[in-house]
């Protein structure tokens, strides 16, 4: 089994607690409503609906007494809630319990008592229902029996909005908002005091639609309530367990040893990786769990559950059933999600530019080509890598207005530089989500025709996964190929390469990935290899450039062997467009005078 989440008594305050919230919030009038109907049953003075609490005791909605509340040692109710049923006192004064009590001597003067205790599905006592008189009386059995129906009906009214808003509608479990009130009032009983979260996730989101479009909802949802009991029969009855997501369940545990924690993880875990049988269907689950230990601070409650998430998606991105938080994995999915929100701000205002890198070309010796490269100067947080931004960006649609503001750029810069008789071809990387728009070839002669900038000016670049991603990508290619725009093949041999697909493939520039040529002057092999690929490239006709050539040797060597272009810091890191001109005329004039 594992460990309690709380103490007994704690748990009882932290009830006592959340219906103190409950009557002081969405259910005075109400409970209100029960106290005057209680006074006039009984024709009493005096009628209180009490809770207690660690230290006192308060009163809720009470009849003809203007006091809050009491010490919880001078209170009646701390006697009632110890009581199986109606607690009655015919006469404070001639109980020695009482007849000293402050509350007898002093206002409101209690001489007669009679109080249920309200008792919540947990089994817990949390206070009472109790009429008062300040003068002696006695109380028949039928009057007993008639307080304590009152006391029903408090008890009724307390579950009810206790629950409302706060529990699964499936399993019935409690959900998210009652893990932040829980957590809250445990700040409340126990502030500073360690204890540790843990999310575990069944199923994930994909697995869940899968099975709800072959099977039905109602499959679905009579899964998640056998994996509910399944959960919690693992847990232990001392165990709260939350059920905050489709799949997910969470609990509260004592803070332990790191290895007491994780093994007891890793026990529901294996369980958990057992087939299931629901509604005569053998299922096996994918439970995952994240575990984060945490200090009980009112402040830090919505950031502890948002932690014990990023936990669990940790341990779906690492392949593993069990991860613990880890600050600085946190600060970095916090930082990428800030870029990301920030962006859309920033393609509006002014913070993104481009910069070219020129490419230099073997025959003429001279620069004619530039690649156009996107950079991104953030406000606070500097310059950002395009290499943590642009995977970002990817995934989402924000991509296409990325994509139209390169091009809009780069062209509206080559004719710039036409304008001062600089003629430059300029490469424009692009998205597979690009090409997945109808007009996307369209929009790209269109815009070239609105700068006036020659379709032969273009280059279109995309990686050789992009373009195998689906037919509608090769005809999106074939469609740029025929406007007279250029395609070519980016970071060929960075990864899987198929070189069976090149006879196929809609381009004709090959930019071969640095990875394959950085090491060709001191790597036979390698050098074999690039050499081959080169053999069938030349053979199925491409323009082949290298990229990355960052020393004198590889350059050397890459020019020796044939390259049409070459590319990489070497010959020239990305400069600003401002720099161009100066950089190509210097560079032609050397290129003329060899």
């Amino acid at each position: 089994m594992l460990t309690r989440w709380t103490t007994e008594s704690e748990k009882e305050q932290l009830l006592g607690l959340q219906t103190a919230e409950i009557l002081d919030l969405n259910a005075r009038k109400e409970f209100q409503r029960i106290t005057e109907l209680t006074s006039r049953m009984f024709m009493a003075p005096i009628a209180i609906i009490t809770v207690l609490d660690e230290h006192r005791q308060w009163f809720k909605a009470p009849v003809g007494v203007d006091m809050d509340g009491s010490l919880r040692t001078d209170a009646f109710c701390d006697h009632t809630i110890r009581n199986e049923g109606i607690m009655v006192i015919p006469d404070t004064h001639l109980d020695s319990r009482f007849s000293e009590n402050p509350l007898v001597t002093h206002k409101p003067n209690i001489r007669f008592y009679a109080g249920v205790p309200l008792i919540m599905e947990s089994g817990h006592a949390i206070g009472s229902l109790c009429i008062i008189d300040t003068r002696p009386r006695t109380f028949s059995e039928e009057q007993g029996q008639q307080l304590q129906a009152m006391a029903a009906i408090v008890q009724a009214q307390l579950q009810y909005h206790h629950r409302i808003g706060k529990t699964n509608e499936v399993t019935g479990l409690p959900n998210r908002t009652q893990l932040k009130l829980d957590l809250k009032s445990l700040c409340i009983l126990a502030p500073g005091a360690a204890r540790g979260l843990v999310l575990m996730e069944v199923l994930n989101h994909a697995s869940l639609l899968e099975m709800s479009n072959a099977l039905g909802l109602s499959y679905v949802e009579q899964l998640m309530r056998d994996i509910a009991k399944a959960v919690t029969d693992m847990t232990g009855p001392h165990a709260t367990v939350y059920h905050v997501g489709l799949a997910r369940f969470a609990w509260v545990i004592s803070a332990g040893r790191q290895e007491d924690e994780e093994a007891l993880v890793n026990q529901l875990l294996e369980y958990l990786q057992k087939p299931i049988t629901s509604a005569d269907l053998r299922f096996e689950l994918q439970p995952r769990a994240g575990v984060v230990r945490f200090y009980l601070n009112q402040h830090e409650v919505d950031d502890v559950i948002r932690k014990a998430m990023v936990c669990v998606q940790q341990a779906g991105y690492n392949a593993r059933s069990f991860h613990r938080y880890e600050e600085n994995e946190d600060s970095l999915q916090q930082r990428s999600y800030r870029l990301l929100r920030d962006f859309g701000h920033a393609l509006g205002n002014g913070q993104l530019r481009l910069v070219y890198q020129p490419k230099f070309d073997n025959h003429s010796f001279s620069c004619k080509g530039l690649e156009a490269l996107i950079r991104w100067k953030h406000p606070q947080m500097g310059e950002i890598p395009p290499s943590e931004f642009i995977p970002l960006v990817e995934a989402t649609p924000l991509i296409h207005s990325l994509t139209r503001f390169v091009i809009k750029t780069a062209l509206a810069q080559v004719a710039a530089w036409k304008a001062e008789k600089l003629d430059l071809q300029v490469s424009i990387n692009i998205s597979p989500r690009n090409l997945d728009e109808v007009d996307f070839p369209d929009y790209l002669n269109a815009m070239c025709n609105q700068h006036g900038v020659p379709l032969k000016n273009i280059v279109i670049e995309c990686t050789e996964s992009d373009v195998l991603t689906g037919q509608g990508t090769v005809q999106a290619l074939q469609h740029i190929r025929k406007l007279g725009i250029k395609v070519a093949l980016d970071d060929f041999g960075a990864a899987y390469s198929n070189l069976a697909s090149l006879k196929n493939l809609p381009a004709e520039i090959l930019k071969i990935d640095r990875s394959m040529v950085c090491d060709v002057d001191t790597n036979d092999r390698a050098l074999s290899v690039l050499k081959s690929i080169m053999t069938m490239a030349s053979d199925l006709g491409y323009r082949l450039v290298a990229e990355g050539v960052d020393s004198a040797e590889v350059f050397d060597l890459l020019v020796s062997l044939g390259f049409d272009e070459i590319q990489g810091y070497y010959f020239s890191r990305p400069i600003e467009a401002s720099e161009i001109r100066k950089f190509v005329e210097e560079r032609n004039r050397y290129a003329n005078g060899k």
